[in-house]
């Protein structure tokens, strides 16, 4: 008889065990039995003859149940050592008893909506049996994959399975082979013919009364045995189809059809929300498809198809967005096609965004520090006040989500501000290459797209750069005011994490769709949007001869076509996941003290410039610490780096703050008042030597050797008329610019608290604006901004004194 070597436990959903497959060692080999206990309490086994049809189940029953409800792959195997191998790599891996030409019907059944990969064994035998076994999938199935082990492991032996591959593999690197056999795996896809006759069987085996003749629906009665015709086709749902973008699942049906004759008609997607009317049936299928006279017609086809779908159709769950998900309670990122953390996963981003890919080649063997020590190229490539923020955004986008998590959100867009031919969209694209297939030519967004299109992108490219590429001079005014409104609201939305409220059709309150993205712009000018507006933006100026064509240019945009980028990215990410729970708190208490830093060092800057300093410098810092956790840099050098980087976003910043103050409303307005008086377009008179009797034309109002006292109305009116004339509007109101006039000192109240004061001149007494005459004359007076050195040794860097207090 031999020695009993293994016994295999069948078990039904719930564990209970139904028998055995007992493994019986022989001295020329081995046989196997199917058993059962002769006692509940004993396992002495005692062989079976025929199963009942109850007792075909699949092999680890209840994992698979497990799998199929969490959208977890399902590995059909020749053998349940196999199985149990597999299974403790961490997969789902299953077989029927008795091994190959074994199949059942009921085991197909418990795969149903499951996505199977089958691998056979080495030899024909096993080669045929997983054909046969996938063949009979494709009926209930949510998908079917034929693997070839030997496409992964060329040694494997003939008549040699997965046990063989596993133990041919060192231990560290076996589940990295079985993830390249499921990636290799072909997908089955059933023939035109046997898809019509699985649709034909499905309609005359559903619902009693009902069938199929012909590829057309008919209904048998006692009155017609024959089948009265309701239709002139015939339609098998395949899949329910749940997209997910975080926010909203909108749910759909793929629908397969076939015309009477059995032409098979174009596969069709249709909204949850329309499938019940069956208007989509002419509208998708002209006259090919039509549905019989009669008052119940519609119903009676309805509820088929209905039943029909109840069968044959799988769910499938397709994510619609990139970025951090959990997904079965891990962290997971997706991209177009799949993600990092999660096997199985479906991800599809849409039209215009399938460029957002981390697929790449791995297979050379190159350790991941090796890898990441290319990216140094970019640095010959681009001088650090180019490469610096740039990275920084780059490798800030995956933190976005713990931001989130700890209150603290980026809120600005990066600005690259240069002529044209300066090659901002290839600085641009070098770095969405990290994310993606990208090129100057294929940037994701431009300004020639409308305002919500660009948003409804950045709301889906979740924890990724979108880059809104060629912000440029319009001669056309009309064209000029949609580019700056689009500017205006791109700046609101990345600046305020914020998306415009709206209402449903019903008077509910849709969900709203903020921006979920790092978002690169890129310019020939800066947007006339107001200091505000201006204020979310960091402006990276670009000059010629900054990006000179070269060597390093080349040889970067060579890792980019390559996929080198993108490789850097997956270890970075997978990086960021290994530490996913513990980075909401890390980067909180990081960023509160580079923010403390930086408004320490930019003085009178706007309120969202240390903000967005901090944000850009823990996506370099945590950049860095990435690289010396896989030794591609040394502790010396990562702080010498970051000691640079800092000094590179602080400068930076100084400047933009400078030249925003020029811009802001009251330099406007000031700069408006001096420029009128120089081209006379309004006058002033001088109390010194004033002439009562003389009229004066455009007055304003007066000046004496120390202060402007303007007529308010009459002086904003000229200045919103000079504005106008330009093709742009004064940012501010009456009220705003007083106030606003008075907090820079620009402006003496009068002693009642007014913005106004009191002034008898001649014989009249009224209320004026009184600035200072070197406001408008010259000296900006108390606005100019101080700010600390910017060159040499800075005390205050946080990165220098030899320490980085980095995350």
């Amino acid at each position: 008889m031999g020695v009993i070597d293994k016994v295999y436990d069948y078990t039904d959903a719930s564990g209970k065990v139904l028998f055995y497959v007992v493994r019986i060692r022989l001295q020329d080999g081995k046989t196997f039995r199917q058993c059962r206990p002769a006692h509940a309490a004993q396992r002495e086994p005692v062989v079976m003859g025929v199963l009942d049809q109850d007792k075909h189940v699949l092999y680890r029953l209840p994992e698979v149940v497990a799998a199929i409800a969490e959208h977890r792959p399902v590995i059909v195997v020749e053998g349940e050592k196999d199985a149990d191998n597999l299974a403790a790599l961490g997969y789902c891996a299953t077989t029927c008893s008795m091994g190959a030409g074994k199949w059942h019907d009921a085991c197909s059944a418990q795969l149903r909506d499951a996505d199977v990969y089958v691998m056979g064994d080495n030899d024909e035998p096993g080669r045929e049996h997983a054909k046969t076994v996938a063949e009979a999938l494709m009926e209930t199935a949510a998908s079917v994959h034929l693997c070839d082990i030997c496409a992964i492991c060329p040694t494997l032996p003939p008549k040699g399975d997965i046990s063989d591959a596993l133990a041919m593999t060192p231990e560290g690197l076996q589940a990295q082979m079985v993830n390249d056999v499921l990636k290799a795996a072909q997908p089955c896809v059933l023939t035109p013919a046997l898809k019509l006759a699985r649709a034909q069987k499905l309609y005359n085996d559903c619902v009693r009364g009902y069938g199929a003749k012909n590829c057309c629906i008919v209904q048998y009665t006692q009155d017609n045995p024959e089948g009265k015709q309701l239709t002139t086709f015939i339609a098998l749902p395949t899949r329910i189809v749940e997209r997910d973008d975080g926010v909203n699942v909108e749910k759909s049906f793929i629908v397969d059809g076939w015309a009477r004759g059995g032409r098979q008609l174009p596969t069709v997607e249709i909204p949850a929300s329309k499938f019940a009317g069956l208007s989509w049936i002419t509208e998708k299928w002209d006259f090919a498809a039509n549905l019989a006279p009669g008052n119940t017609v519609r119903d009676r086809v309805r509820f088929i198809v209905v039943e029909v779908g109840a069968r044959s159709a799988a769910h499938e769950r397709v994510y619609a967005h990139t970025g951090w998900r959990r997904i079965d309670g891990k962290w997971a990122y997706l991209y177009q096609g799949g993600a990092i953390g999660a096997d199985g996963v479906s991800v599809d981003l849409g039209a215009g965004l399938s460029s957002y890919t981390l697929e790449c080649d791995s297979s050379d063997g190159r350790s991941a520090s090796d890898v990441a020590m290319d990216q140094w190229i970019l640095r010959q490539a681009l001088p650090d006040s180019i490469y610096v923020p740039l990275i920084s955004a780059v490798y800030l986008a995956p933190l976005r989500e713990f931001l989130g998590q700890a209150g603290f959100i980026p809120g600005f867009a990066l600005y690259l501000l240069g002529t044209t031919g300066t090659r901002k969209s290839t600085a641009a694209a070098l770095a969405l290459s990290f994310f993606g297939s990208f090129n100057a030519k294929s940037l994701p967004a431009s300004f020639n797209d409308t305002s919500n299109y660009i948003r409804k992108k950045a709301f889906l490219l979740k924890d990724a750069p979108i880059v809104v590429d060629d912000y440029h001079p319009e001669t056309s005014l009309v064209e000029r005011r949609r580019m700056e409104s689009t500017a205006q609201a791109l700046a609101r939305a990345f600046g305020d994490g914020a998306e415009r409220g709206r209402m449903r059709s019903d008077l509910g309150l849709q969900e709203s769709m903020p921006p979920r993205s790092i978002a690169i712009i890129s310019g020939e000018d800066m947007p006339n949007i107001g200091e505000s507006g201006q204020a979310r933006f960091y402006v990276v100026n670009i000059n010629r001869g900054d990006i000179e064509p070269g060597a390093a240019l080349s040889e970067a945009q060579q890792l980019a076509r390559n996929g080198t980028l993108r490789r850097i990215m997956r270890g970075y990410i997978e990086y960021i996941r290994a530490h996913a729970d513990e980075l909401p708190d890390l980067l909180a208490r990081r960023y509160v003290e580079l923010r403390a830093q930086a408004t320490k060092d930019i003085i009178q800057a706007h309120g969202r410039a240390p903000e967005t300093v901090a944000h850009l410098m823990l996506g370099y810092e945590l950049m860095f610490k990435y690289m010396r956790d896989i030794d591609a840099v040394d502790d010396e050098t990562a702080a010498s780096e970051l000691q640079s980087a800092w000094r590179t976003l602080i400068t930076s910043s100084r400047e933009q703050s400078r030249e925003a103050a020029d811009e802001r409303p009251t330099q406007l307005y000031l700069r408006a008042i001096a420029e009128m008086l120089q081209a006379r377009i309004v006058r002033v008179k001088d109390l010194n030597n004033i002439d009562s009797s003389d009229n004066v034309k455009d007055f304003i109002g007066y000046k004496d050797s120390s202060h402007y006292y303007l007529i308010p109305g009459v002086a904003y009116r000229y200045v919103c008329k000079l504005y106008a004339d330009q093709g742009s509007a004064f940012p501010l109101g009456e009220r705003a610019l007083y106030k606003a006039l008075r907090e820079y000192g620009l402006l003496i109240p009068g002693g009642d608290g007014k913005s106004t004061r009191v002034k008898r001149i001649g014989t009249n007494t009224a209320r004026y604006i009184t600035i200072p005459l070197k406001a408008i004359d010259g000296d900006k007076g108390p606005e100019q901004l101080s700010f600390v050195n910017v060159t040499g040794h800075d005390p205050d860097n946080p990165y220098e004194n030899g320490g980085t207090n980095e995350t």
